[in-house]
């Protein structure tokens, strides 16, 4: 185990998964009065549904006009998606400040339904009482103009064999793989190539239907980026921390060789260098902390740091405090471990624009609160110079753990743990110029969930200077 014992961070997100508005309230119910009810997810998507329904009531629609199209009359206009004859009639609301609300509102309310989805189970909201069918997307939603965007996943029922249309259109289903897992009675799979062509932001419905035509939808977000990317300001800094000889504590396997790995890639593929990256092997208290202090002194306001740990975690209970264990710690000593607030207090110092820490143990949620709506302050609209230069404007403090509540694996997949394998296959198969911290989490989250007792969690370092918006970005080398 990583965790000696195991505490982490609270909320995680997996945004590339949007479900259709109808389903917000299968959403809730799930919430309402379960162990779930007082979660950020939950409340994040209370909030989220109350914002929409205000968004959607201030759009100015006539009666007559809702009369002619019916409830979903004011998304329709807003979003172009009315029927045929009536588009023109709506063309002038697109712009107005209450569909531009109306659309943010729609993809705030989205992102909270996909966390509550991470929470409670992969369509555990959908499966209840097999009423409809089960839509799962698994592909990730971001290209570079030229290149083909792949949508795929499954969909199935549990009464009888799906249906599946995607925008509109009549999508071709195939048998999944022998033992590859389905996720109702009569499970298939999917897959389409869109358009690329065009940089912007896509929207793509995917319905999954029943034989009756009742019909479950989710709305696919893809970002097509230019590949004229901006060129980075500051420098790339890595920390990264392999403990594996413990003297007190029980040795683990795989946490020198995870670190080792890890520096390697930043090195090959990333816009670091020897001279940048600072490697740690079985690094005692003082040894860590220094190390933090010197990269107080060294970082400067356009500079980025990583720091990736793996090793024991500890969680001191009645103080509700989480811990790193140096080499040098001892079971019942906090005074030998490395605070939350020992983390804290130097990255609050630190000039560095952008800081990233990923931790293969467990963490105190001390350290952590919710991620926000990624989108704010950023224009989503283009992919290129200013999306990125909206991210990196804005000073983030963000946290990538390998594990929850849970003790996390310490083996598992070979020479490395289940999280480091997949957050090195994410960093290895990696095509784009850009990739942020958002964007790398949800391209490992489910494949560890899936293959282990453990699900990875994403937030924000609290008290530590993070303004929300902005996101480290792993840049590779030209």
């Amino acid at each position: 185990m990583r965790a000696w014992t195991g505490f982490g961070v609270f909320l995680a997100f997996t945004a590339s998964l949007w479900a259709a508005g109808a389903n917000a309230q299968s959403y809730l119910s799930l919430c309402a009065e379960t162990p779930h009810e007082q979660t950020a997810q939950c409340q994040g998507l209370k909030t989220a549904d109350a914002r929409y329904k205000k968004a959607r009531d201030a759009v100015p629609i006539t009666s007559v006009m809702a009369l002619q199209i019916g409830p979903d009359i004011a998304e329709g206009a807003c979003t172009g998606r009315l029927p045929s004859g009536y588009s023109n009639a709506f063309n002038q609301l697109k712009d107005t400040p209450e569909c531009v609300e109306l659309r943010e509102a729609k993809a705030d309310r989205m992102r909270f339904i996909a966390a509550v989805q991470a929470l409670v189970g992969d369509g555990e909201a959908l499966v209840a009482g097999s009423v409809l069918p089960v839509l799962r997307v698994n592909s990730e939603h971001v290209a570079v103009v030229g290149k083909p965007q792949r949508i795929e996943g499954q969909v199935g029922f549990d009464a009888s064999v799906p249906r599946l249309k995607i925008n509109g259109q009549p999508a071709t289903l195939f048998e999944l793989r022998p033992g590859e897992r389905g996720v109702a009675r009569h499970s298939y799979g999917f897959r389409i190539d869109v358009p690329t062509d065009k940089e912007g932001t896509h929207i793509y419905t995917l319905e999954a239907c029943d034989a009756a035509g009742t019909c479950l939808g989710k709305d696919v977000v893809a970002r097509v980026l230019e590949t004229d990317a901006p060129v980075s300001k500051g420098r790339n800094y890595a920390l990264i921390i392999g403990n594996d000889d413990y003297k007190a504590l029980p040795k683990l396997k795989t946490a020198v060789a995870d670190a080792k790995a890890v520096a390697g890639v930043l090195k090959t593929r990333y816009a670091f260098d020897d001279k940048t990256v600072k490697l740690l092997i079985n690094a005692d208290r003082a040894t860590t902390l220094r190390e933090l202090a010197r990269l107080r002194r060294t970082l400067g306001a356009d500079d980025r740091l990583l720091v990736y740990y793996a090793g024991h975690g500890q969680i001191d209970q009645a103080a509700n405090e989480g811990f790193w264990l140096p080499v040098d710690a001892v079971a019942d000593g906090d005074d030998t471990w490395i605070s939350n607030s020992d983390l804290r207090r130097n990255l609050r110092a630190m000039a560095a624009r952008h800081v990233l820490i990923v931790a293969d143990s467990c963490f105190s949620g001390t350290l952590t609160r919710a991620a926000p709506d990624m989108r704010n302050g950023i224009d989503q609209a283009k992919g290129t110079d200013r999306y990125f230069a909206g991210i990196d404007s804005k000073f983030s403090r963000k946290v990538i753990t390998s594990g929850g509540f849970e003790p996390v694996a310490d083996s598992g997949s070979g020479q490395h743990s289940v999280f480091a394998q997949y957050f090195l296959r994410a960093l290895n198969e990696n095509t784009l110029p850009y990739v942020t911290s958002f964007e790398l989490f949800n391209s490992l989250a489910r494949a560890v969930t899936n293959n282990s007792e453990q699900r990875p969690e994403y937030g924000i370092i609290a008290q530590a200077g993070d303004e929300g918006a902005g996101d480290f970005m792993f840049i590779l080398k030209n």
